[in-house]
């Protein structure tokens, strides 16, 4: 059983390696190409190809058709990666992807009922997604669902920016004692002098 799962990875991946080899397509229309893949493949509840055309993007080197692909795909349902696809858009951290999770706060979360996690562990992965991409838009943005009627929610953006309020004092508080440190060796040079 091992084995023929190995297999499978082993075939899974050189089909993800590959995708592009077998097709002959310019990057000002693989953006397209891909998406209109991605909804086809939706339209006909074919989950496989979903999730492989999300790995195809995962390893794409194209930061701005990544970007822009992953935005998309994570607003649609028909695949099990939104985690996964807001976890890479956080780690990249393009303003363009605020827009994207503002639609998605909008709604409720029962299209993440596969994930079977409460409200509140769906919103911390957006809460980590926006203030890692840090913009005043992103900001603003967990500011207006920390009064969120869903106390989950509410409770998950208002620990975010308690926590990126700490973060931001402590960098201070290091600051500060670097700089009060540096005036005393020069206090200290001085006398010496």
């Amino acid at each position: 059983m091992h084995s023929e799962n190995n297999d499978w990875f082993v075939r899974y991946q050189l089909k993800v390696t590959t995708f592009w080899d077998k097709v002959d397509i310019a990057d000002e229309r693989k953006l397209s190409y891909l998406i209109n893949l991605f909804h086809t493949a939706i339209q006909e509840n074919d989950e496989d190809t979903a999730e492989l055309l999300i790995d195809v993007v995962f390893r794409l080197d194209n930061q701005s058709i990544k970007v822009a692909a992953l935005n998309e795909f994570l607003l649609h349902d028909g695949h099990f990666s939104h985690q996964m696809i807001t976890k890479e858009l956080q780690d990249i951290g393009h303003p363009s992807s605020v827009a994207i999770i503002a639609k998605i706060l909008e709604q409720d979360f029962k299209r993440f009922e596969y994930d079977a996690s409460d409200d509140g562990v769906i919103a911390k992965w957006f809460s980590h997604a926006l203030a890692d991409i840090g913009t005043d838009e992103a900001f603003e943005l967990l500011r207006k669902y920390a009064k969120s009627e869903n106390k989950e929610v509410a409770n998950e953006m208002r620990y975010r920016l308690r926590r990126i309020t700490e973060r931001n004092n402590s960098r201070n508080q290091t600051s500060n004692k670097n700089k009060t440190n540096i005036f005393k060796k020069f206090l200290s040079f001085i006398q010496k002098l």
